[in-house]
């Protein structure tokens, strides 16, 4: 908004709110605000995404959780606060521009409670809230699989960007278990969180769970811990590749999808 031209009456801390450091680059549209129309802004309009709200059958709001997000993830952030997801050194380079930035939702029932689960696109990582009374939502839990001491595009940086969430019921899952799918765009990884009857998620076990990324891959893959004793098969289940350590070149393999296995850890990925 530091290019603007903002009414006097209705802002006359113009130059003081247009500071890079105030709102200067906070994202607006231009479409609505000159409500006289007389070429200057009276009003101003943000985009949202900072918040999950609820809407009843006939289309009227019950509930905006506005700053709850934000300040849930401050409270266990607060160096880290308003990172951007492709840089791990980048504390509060979002609050101009959609703050955490909920990108993704999924509700689900889980033993009579209806919970929200919201994937955080920017600072990253799932905010959970059970919405059973959907006019007063309630925060359980914030779990973020991201490690700030090292660089964004390097191994164990963890899951950046939460793009789409899926919840997995005990009856379609595979191990019987109650899971989260996680899709994360920036680092190119799938979380699979497992959901306990109070919406258990352990971050140090993920942390320990085999990841790979990028995916799809064109020469190298990367993962978040060392591979002791792993194997590429391709979709016949022939072994192509032995895997050790933290990364493998997979350039000279054909252009399809292949799994990793490491004991009993199973991941598919693409190689282009």
């Amino acid at each position: 908004m530091e290019d603007l031209t903002l009414d006097p009456t209705a802002f006359p801390n113009a130059a003081d709110l247009q500071n890079e450091d105030s709102l200067g680059r906070m994202n607006i549209t231009t479409t609505l605000g000159d409500t006289d129309g007389d070429g200057d802004y009276d009003e101003l309009y943000a985009y949202g995404a900072r918040s999950f709200s609820i809407w009843d059958a006939s289309a009227n709001l019950v509930y905006d959780s506005q700053a709850d997000i934000a300040m849930k993830v401050f409270a266990a952030y607060p160096a880290q606060f308003n990172s951007n997801n492709d840089d791990n050194d980048s504390f509060k380079s979002r609050p101009d521009d959609k703050g955490t930035e909920p990108e993704a939702v999924e509700v689900a029932e889980i033993e009579g409670t209806r919970f929200a689960f919201v994937g955080l696109e920017r600072m990253g990582g799932v905010i959970v809230y059970n919405i059973s009374d959907p006019t007063n939502p309630t925060f359980v839990s914030y779990f973020l699989n991201r490690d700030f001491n090292v660089a964004a595009d390097a191994a164990g940086a963890g899951d950046l960007g939460p793009e789409c969430l899926y919840y997995i019921s005990e009856s379609e899952s595979p191990n019987g278990q109650r899971l989260l799918l996680s899709g994360n765009e920036v680092s190119g990884t799938l979380s699979i969180y497992a959901v306990g009857g109070t919406i258990g998620m352990n971050e140090e076990e993920l942390k320990n769970t085999l990841q790979l990324f990028p995916n799809p891959a064109i020469d190298v893959i990367n993962f978040n811990r060392e591979v002791t004793r792993g194997v590429i098969v391709d979709v016949y289940g022939r072994g192509v590749m032995e895997v050790r350590g933290t990364s493998a070149d997979v350039s000279e393999l054909s252009a399809r999808i292949y799994t990793l296995i490491e004991g009993e850890t199973r991941i598919q990925f693409i190689k282009k």
